[in-house]
């Protein structure tokens, strides 16, 4: 049950938990005809399978949830979208999907599995996880191999060796624009499987995802793809969504039946969740409400918690650090730092000293003492540890010896947290100079309460969600799955536009249109046109008629590639057009889209149509320090300078070769932070801080634009 909290009045409220079963799921919209499955019946495996695929899932019986989804993800090749809350077990849904091509390959005889599963998700988290879960169960029963596709995993090779195949949407998005190159690793996807699908609604994660499946879906009936008979000509695609209110949109632009349609709200969730959500006062900037809110939180703890283990959500790594550090001293008050560690109960000497040898692997010094001092029972996690600190502390939550951890949001999508009580603290992250704070995506809200109260750990969970008085009602409607996915694509449309030029996807007027057509943005105009009107001519007034909408998203696109023109991306054609034996054709005329050199370098690098601008703004003459400069002016690299990066920033000022003509004396300004990293890059210069070397590897970016530029 949700709740909203107005903190101005103190009071105790002990609120009841859902209980209560759906006994059907219904799927209804516009033009669309409902479907309604009944759960009153469990699917048993052994049954269904006759001993095939025997304990590759822990269970024999299939939840209600399961066996709903089952008959149309196992017995069909339909395209499936499923939405349900977290812990109902939706990613079996994805592995029964992969079994039908094994036994497929088992039916035809074919043992060499020339077909490939794409399984694609928002962080490479969630792949890491998946991947070593899959190797386990699939590469060592199944001989499936696995391979990660991400920004630091293996190369091509091994990739091309796989079965299945983990990644992210941008590092799919960029491999597969090079389609025609890559044909036989992209010919042979037969499946794509999207874990966390309502990540479709976020920028820039959900625009990447959005032009990969309108790519690949136009690469199903390539006649290159067609003509050779390679698997992608069966292509098939499974969604897996938190609990959302506008699935059956989704389910349309991905071309799945009513029938393998699926919404399942949270009274589904194995283990019942109360959401809490506590509206406090603002204070005059972010950072101090923030700090307002690092106060509260042992208050908060205490009273939601009732002793078991909790999760925190922190804003930055120093704030999960710093509240971590307050929670240890918090002590006794709290149930904490004292000898009644984790859910065992009491521990006895020898236990402890067992502790303090595996707290003494930590590297990070303020860490271990933290562990130490509070007897283990507080820790932090965030990016800033090494792997092997994050999974020891990772292990120790999961045992229960952590009983309070604070974390930055890469723990929400990585591990099967046990904790009771998951608390967002705060509910806006910094996004650099230029763009300021910003509120937490739908994705990352339903992944942090989603890790309250996981089945096998208790008979329910909480979740409180901490922020200011004005938004409670957003973050409320955010975590009830109200919140409404709409397409992102319009935030990279001249990138994503000019993406499928170059790839040949698009190669004139009318594949642009049939393209448009294949886009959830195309779905969500036509349903919700208000929210679209910044694509219209000004004074537009959009009406229900479907030709209308259409023509005015047909409009925007022609002036994208007009802009596009204009910058020498690319160049619109005029051709006549010709009969099947090549004779001209009179009075027809069809408009060709041929990429340009700026295009394919904005393609192949991933830059933004800003950045092209950019570049193509500074003058011919430009002096090497000047076109550098530029270049860190761009979006890609303009990332804020942080207080404790301020000094190595400073002191490689003094060591890279260029600042003095520019006048930069500090680093204060993102631009300047880029400038000298580049250079760092560049004069192959040390660099000391964990956070700038991180920041290192867009430079390497930014130095190739130059030179191909």
């Amino acid at each position: 049950m949700s709740h909203i909290d107005n903190t101005g009045e103190k009071k105790e409220q002990q609120l009841p938990h859902t209980t209560s079963k759906l006994e059907s799921s219904m799927i209804s919209g516009p033009n669309r005809e409902p479907y309604s499955q009944p759960l009153g019946f469990a699917v048993d495996l052994d049954r269904e399978l006759g001993g095939k695929f025997r304990n590759l899932w822990p269970y024999r019986i299939l939840n209600e949830v399961q066996s709903a989804f089952w008959p149309v993800c196992f017995n069909t090749d339909h395209n499936v979208v499923i939405a349900a809350p977290t812990g109902v077990g939706k990613t079996m849904a994805l592995e029964a999907a992969i079994c039908r091509l094994l036994q497929e390959d088992e039916g035809t005889g074919n043992g060499r599995k020339t077909w490939k599963a794409v399984y694609v998700a928002p962080v490479k988290a969630l792949c890491q996880q998946r991947l070593v879960d899959w190797q386990r169960r699939f590469e060592t029963r199944f001989g499936l191999k696995c391979a990660e596709l991400t920004g630091d995993s293996a190369g091509m090779r091994e990739v091309a060796a796989s079965q299945i195949i983990l990644t992210t949407p941008e590092k799919f998005d960029a491999v597969s624009r090079d389609w025609r190159d890559n044909l036989y690793l992209l010919g042979s996807v037969r499946l794509v499987l999207i874990d966390e699908a309502h990540f479709l609604g976020e920028d820039p994660r959900g625009s990447a995802l959005e032009a990969l499946i309108c790519r690949l879906r136009v690469m199903k009936s390539h006649k290159v793809i067609m003509d050779k008979g390679l698997p992608a000509s069966k292509l098939r695609i499974l969604a897996a969504s938190a609990t959302l209110p506008n699935v059956e949109d989704i389910g349309r632009w991905l071309e799945a039946p009513p029938e393998a349609t699926f919404n399942f709200d949270y009274t589904h969730r194995p283990v019942p969740l109360e959401i809490h959500v506590l509206g406090y006062a603002n204070a005059s900037n972010p950072f101090l409400f923030q700090r307002t809110l690092e106060g509260r939180a042992p208050e908060v703890i205490g009273r939601y918690s009732e002793g078991k283990a909790t999760l925190v959500f922190c804003g930055s790594k120093k704030g999960a650090e710093a509240l971590a550090t307050k929670l240890a001293e918090a002590g006794s008050g709290l149930g904490l730092g004292n000898k009644q560690l984790g859910r065992g109960g009491m521990q006895g000497r020898s236990q402890q000293r067992l502790e303090a040898e595996r707290f003494s692997n930590i590297q990070n010094h303020k860490l271990k003492d933290l562990l130490l001092t509070s007897d283990g029972a507080v820790a932090f996690h965030h990016a800033g540890l090494t792997a092997e600190d994050r999974t020891c502390v990772e292990t120790l939550f999961q045992q229960g010896v952590v009983r309070t951890l604070c974390s930055t949001s890469t723990l929400a999508q990585g591990i099967n947290s046990p904790a009771f009580l998951a608390i967002i603290l705060g509910t806006t992250f910094w996004r650099g100079a230029g763009t300021g704070y910003e509120d937490l995506p739908v994705s990352a809200v339903l992944q942090m309460i989603g890790r309250a109260g996981r089945p096998g750990n208790d008979d329910r969970g909480v979740a409180v969600i901490m922020t200011s008085k004005e938004k409670e009602l957003m973050y409320m409607s955010m975590a009830e799955g109200q919140e409404v996915v709409e397409s992102q694509l319009p935030a990279r449309f001249h990138e994503s536009l000019n993406a499928e030029v170059c790839s040949n996807v698009i190669s004139d007027l009318g594949g642009a249109i049939r393209w448009l057509r294949s886009t959830f943005l195309w779905v969500r105009a036509h349903r919700n046109p208000d929210y679209y009107t910044a694509l219209l001519p000004r004074g537009t007034i959009c009406r229900d008629a479907d030709n209308s909408i259409g023509e005015y998203l047909k409009a925007y696109m022609l002036r994208i590639l007009a802009e596009l023109q204009a910058e020498n991306v690319l160049r619109l054609e005029k051709t006549v057009g010709l009969s099947r034996d090549g004779a001209p054709i009179d009075n027809l005329e069809t408009e060709n889209i041929v990429p340009l050199v700026a295009g394919r370098v904005m393609s192949k690098t991933l830059v933004s149509f800003e950045t092209i601008k950019v570049l193509r703004a500074v003058p011919s003459d430009a002096s090497l320090e000047a076109l550098l400069y530029a270049c860190c002016g761009c979006p890609e690299v303009c990332n804020p300078v942080r207080k404790a990066e301020k000094r190595p920033l400073n002191d490689l000022l003094k060591r890279v070769r260029f600042s003095k003509g520019l006048g930069i004396k500090k680093c204060t300004h993102p631009s300047h932070k880029a400038f000298v990293l580049v250079q760092a890059c560049l004069g192959n210069l040390e660099i000391v801080d964990f956070t700038l070397k991180v920041s290192d590897n867009p430079m390497c970016l930014i130095s190739s634009v130059c030179a191909e530029e």
